[in-house]
């Protein structure tokens, strides 16, 4: 899918042209933040030690670690289970890890200098820079395209929402029984559970190994 034809497919589901090139940019990017609890890019780096560090900073397209292996045998290390009468490494000859602190992983035993390891780890999906870049492909599988468009229709109309609520241009529908009713509130939450409920219809992506 095309970021043009993501565009012509949130107007076309608003029924709405007056959406500008930057707030179909910020409901596009949203979008693709949104279903990653679903489905992510996967991606790996290699961490290699020095002889003195236990601490490495994390890729900053990070969104969740999914498992932390010896890169020579394939075996996996063991998340640290941080609880009463643990002793951190005491599982591993290789230790553990922890995601601490931000934006860091942090293993309880430093690695020797040339000792390497893999970072398995899902990321974000990658995002067009240019408000005019109709020709950007998203990288997405083909099955995310509608929820994506969905979730951008809904990001799109939040300002909107925003907007009525503030002016109170619906507040005196007496017969309604809700002072606060909102139709464009109400038509936001509706696209995002169609989002979640189109998301749902497909199997989410399994986790790395957990201790």
């Amino acid at each position: 899918m095309k970021f043009s034809d993501l565009k012509l497919k949130v107007i076309r589901l608003l029924q709405d042209e007056d959406i500008s090139a930057e707030t179909l940019h910020d409901a596009a990017t949203a979008a693709l933040d949104a279903i990653l609890p679903w489905f992510a890019l996967r991606s790996s780096v290699k961490l290699t030690g020095d002889g003195e560090k236990d601490t490495f900073t994390l890729p900053a397209d990070l969104y969740e670690i999914d498992a932390v292996m010896l890169s020579a045998s394939g075996e996996t290390l063991p998340q640290a289970v941080l609880q009463p009468g643990n002793i951190r490494g005491a599982v591993h000859s290789w230790g553990d890890w922890i995601e601490f602190p931000y934006g860091s992983i942090s293993f309880s035993k430093v690695l020797k200098t040339g000792e390497e390891l893999t970072l398995l780890y899902r990321s974000h999906w990658p995002k067009p820079e240019d408000l005019n870049d109709d020709d950007y492909e998203f990288s997405t599988p083909e099955y995310t395209h509608n929820p994506i468009v969905i979730y951008a229709a809904a990001h799109a109309l939040t300002s909107k929402a925003s907007e009525t609520a503030n002016i109170r241009q619906f507040s005196t529908r007496v017969d309604s029984g809700n002072p606060e009713h909102n139709p464009i509130a109400d038509r936001v939450d509706f696209l995002h559970r169609l989002f979640t409920t189109e998301m749902d219809r497909h199997p989410r992506q399994i986790a790395g190994a957990r201790a």
